[in-house]
């Protein structure tokens, strides 16, 4: 929606007068009022006290019978609206929720002297939930305001106003079909007696469409619901990145005059026997976990380049892009509900769960929902290494304790073609998903190997690994998402924290890998301020050196190492084959003067030796070779 906007601290929020401010600031929309911080605003009084929005626009063209609405999307903490001085009722609603404002344009424009004033109360004190006012993002990303965005929409008198489609799957069949749900509003004076048009076509392929029609008929001013089913013919599914194509349908629904669309995707996913599977087969998921606050095109441009096949959207919802780019670009997300803290709200994750479900069910890329995470952490107070320190990490799984029994009821009401992920937390706690920690709150990161040999299960569903890094001259204890006290347990001064981070990603990493994890999440992809946090690239997207340490560990098909490498050691190879081909790779490693070559066959989703490589105790670097069907792997490691 195209104007100026405006923002300030409300001076008052109560009453029926719309509230005034002090000092109004330009701010951008879509985006939180961050101009308010660079006009000197303290974080803490923006968050304490109301904060408003104006707008002032032209008049909209509209015939006699048009409706007129607003429609704000990431409205987080919006409560109140006045047009032209006009009070609106709003109905409350999450931040990823679009909220919609009818308004009669012809009254007031009356009131306005042709044109319409916008104004917007907003109250911070509501939290968004999960990520949103904790440690791990900045104070500011809780800021509320126009997330995503505004739209001015001119419907006609009636039309559909929510549509979903939720396509099924029958892979023993293969058949496939999508079920439409329709919300239709009847703002006309005379009762409705008509029929919809629902159309399916292929997005860029050959296949099968289809059309329906339905009769719909209700009384003036009501709302009607129906639902109907849409077969696909010679169905084509949706694949992730390097499995097959990424395979869509739109589904088109038309009423008179009013029509509006829908992307959907055939694909389903399930969690058997350990294993991923997506449309019957295994898949290989290297993820990353995605925290708010960057372009979602750019986040999945970095994933793609990371070689991941899967985001964790951990505690918050994103905007609807990122599932559009992840649709089209093959990227698996794993969902979290907005959720986090001890106390799990099984009252209030119910509503958000379903909320999810409408606005993102139909996308193909929405693979896996995670219910409660990090209920508590066992391991908050950093282990050191060495037999003491395992002892006393067995002592602290042994003690750790959650219940479950919210979480259970909650993952119940998840879709059988998702999985469901009841929680996700610290060894100890019993978690379906796993967050490892080794070489950052406890052990080394070689005790990777010793850690799922005592707990295989820990290896299955990773949902994060890794550590974080600072710029130099940066302060850890002013970073979101650091914490400080497991931070300078250990990085000495002198040290890069760069360095040692790309370590520990890269051999934890390696771990996992050589024991199939079916899934495995790396913490994070980006910081999400300047000067540090756990993303492998910093906020302006600039890589760090895990970024490259975890592309070549992350690569379909990869050497690793059952110990890590160093001079005067002899170290075992491993092939490590994601795809559906079985195949047979050219192996050669260098380590100072020393050599070896060796051909090994590895069966699809499997693992192979390579053999044996003894490095010199004078070899500075040690580096490998495959031949790979599609260009040559070199994975190097410094001595």
């Amino acid at each position: 929606m195209a104007g100026k906007w405006m923002a300030g601290v409300a001076d008052s929020s109560s009453g029926s007068e719309p509230p005034s401010a002090e000092r109004w600031v330009p701010v951008s929309v879509p985006g939180r009022p961050l101009e308010l911080l660079e006009e000197g605003y303290d974080i803490d009084n923006l968050l304490e006290n109301p904060i408003c929005y104006r707008t002032t626009i032209g008049a909209p063209r509209v015939n006699a019978t048009d409706r007129t609405q607003f429609a704000f999307h990431g409205a987080h903490g919006l409560t109140r609206a006045w047009i032209n001085g006009t009070e609106h009722d709003l109905e409350e609603s999450t931040y990823f929720d679009p909220t919609r404002l009818e308004f009669d344009a012809d009254d007031a424009l009356e009131h306005g002297d042709g044109e319409i004033e916008l104004l917007l109360a907003f109250d911070p004190t509501r939290s968004p939930g999960g990520l949103f006012g904790r440690e791990q993002v900045p104070a500011s990303h809780s800021l509320p305001g126009l997330w995503w965005g505004a739209d001015l929409e001119v419907r006609p008198a009636t039309f559909v106003r929510r549509v979903r489609a939720n396509p099924r799957v029958d892979l023993d069949a293969g058949t496939a079909e999508i079920d439409v749900e329709l919300e239709i509003d009847i703002g006309s004076d005379d009762p409705l007696d008509d029929s919809i048009t629902l159309s399916l076509r292929p997005e860029g392929f050959r296949g099968g469409g289809s059309m329906d029609r339905v009769a719909v008929s209700g009384a003036p001013g009501t709302t009607q619901t129906m639902s109907t089913t849409l077969e696909v013919r010679d169905p084509k599914l949706w694949w992730p990145h390097g499995y097959g194509p990424q395979h869509r349908y739109t589904v088109r629904v038309k009423l008179g005059a009013d029509s509006t669309e829908q992307t959907v995707g055939l694909r389903q996913v399930d969690w058997v026997d350990d294993e991923l599977r997506v449309n019957g087969e295994q898949v290989r998921a290297r993820g990353l976990t995605r925290l708010p606050g960057a372009a979602p095109a750019a986040d999945v441009d970095l994933a793609l380049e990371a070689n991941a096949n899967l985001l964790r959207v951990r505690g918050h919802v994103p905007r609807p892009d990122l599932y559009r780019a992840c649709d089209e670009a093959g990227i698996l997300l794993w969902q979290e509900l907005p959720i986090s803290g001890v106390t799990f709200e099984a009252d209030r994750a119910r509503p958000l769960l379903e909320s999810i479900l409408t606005h993102y069910g139909s996308h193909p890329s929405l693979g896996l929902i995670g219910v409660q995470t990090e209920p508590s952490d066992p391991f908050e107070k950093p282990l050191g290494s060495g037999r003491l320190a395992r002892a006393g990490f067995r002592w602290r799984a042994w003690r750790a304790r959650c219940d479950d029994h919210d979480a259970q009821t909650v993952s119940a009401n998840v879709p059988a073609d998702l999985v469901a992920i009841p929680v996700t937390g610290a060894p100890g706690l019993g978690a379906m998903a796993s967050t490892l920690s080794p070489g950052w709150q406890y052990l080394e990161a070689a005790d990777i190997d010793w850690l799922l040999e005592r707990y295989p299960h820990l290896g299955t569903l990773v949902g994060g690994f890794g550590a974080a890094s600072i710029s130099d001259d940066v302060d850890p204890a002013s970073v979101s998402g650091i914490d400080s006290t497991v931070f300078n347990h250990r990085i000495s001064e002198g040290d890069s924290s760069q360095a040692l981070q790309a370590r520990i990603l890269e051999t934890v990493a390696d771990g996992l890998r050589r024991r199939s994890a079916g899934v495995l999440v790396a913490s994070s992809l980006r910081d999400v301020e300047p000067g540090g946090g756990p993303g492998i690239v910093a906020k302006d997207g600039e890589p760090k050196p895990a970024f490259e340490a975890l592309r070549t560990v992350y690569e379909p098909v990869t050497v690793l190492f059952e110990s890590e490498p160093t001079a005067g050691t002899t170290v075992s190879l491993v092939v490590a084959n994601d795809t559906d081909n079985p195949l047979e790779i050219p192996v050669r490693w260098e380590a100072g003067t020393a050599t070896g070559e060796v051909t090994v066959a590895v069966d699809s989703h499997g693992r192979a030796t390579a053999g044996d490589a003894a490095i010199p105790a004078d070899a500075e670097a040690m580096s490998v070779t495959l031949e790979t069907p599609d260009a040559p792997l070199e994975r190097k490691i410094y001595l």
